[in-house]
């Protein structure tokens, strides 16, 4: 029963570990497209207090900021597939630290259950 209440334990810390990655990754994709919208404002903000720009220039601003918008468009959904991954992983953790609640549970009745039978045997030896 020890055996099964140390790998509980495990299993436990491990799934916490994951569940600490997967936001850990949230987080630095949501950080990744707070960086992109930054920049998307200071070109757009760069584009709008410029009047008179050469035809390459304005071109070659325009391509930057279309960039801006495809990266943001996968990263959006690099984001939302991570943000489920890690719904899943929460979901995981609840169900093991529920199974380890179980596994405690029983260890603590089979260890009543031993004290019980000792405790029944030492009265009985001092009877006989």
């Amino acid at each position: 029963m020890r055996r099964r209440l140390r790998k509980a334990h495990r299993m436990l810390a491990v799934q916490a570990e994951l569940g600490r990655l997967a936001e850990w990754r949230l987080s630095d994709l949501e950080r990744q497209a707070s960086d992109l919208t930054d920049q998307r404002r200071d070109l757009l903000r760069f584009l709008d207090g410029e009047l008179v720009f050469s035809g390459l220039f304005a071109a070659t601003m325009m391509r930057r900021l279309h960039g801006l918008e495809e990266s943001g468009a996968v990263l959006n959904g690099r984001t939302e597939a991570q943000a489920a991954r890690s719904l899943e992983e929460q979901g995981r953790l609840r169900r093991v630290e529920r199974m380890v609640k179980a596994v405690e549970c029983e260890a603590r009745r089979v260890d009543d259950a031993r004290q019980l039978v000792e405790a029944i045997e030492i009265a009985l030896n001092r009877l006989a």
